[in-house]
């Protein structure tokens, strides 16, 4: 069970609103999200951007757009193979 999992059987509480906002904008919390979401989808196709854009169904270039955004680069979010 992880550390936010509610024990089989109860009801889980919903975080308050300033819990949820933590000081943050919205524009701050759905950024932090999006980055997210493009950083798992590129160490699943260990950086291909090509192949990220295909898996979030966006443009290459709408993905290009995004990872200048958030200063993303693929080599950062590829799985690393250690050295021999």
């Amino acid at each position: 069970m992880g550390h936010n999992a509610a024990p089989p059987g109860s009801v889980r509480r919903l975080p308050s609103s300033s819990e949820l906002m933590a000081g943050r904008t919205y524009r701050e919390l759905v950024d932090g999200y999006e980055k997210s979401v493009i950083l798992i989808a590129l160490a699943a196709t260990h950086g291909n951007q090509r192949r990220t854009a295909e898996l979030l169904g966006l443009l290459p270039s709408t993905l290009n757009e995004k990872m200048r955004r958030y200063r993303i680069r693929a080599i950062d979010a590829a799985p690393r193979t250690p050295a021999v």
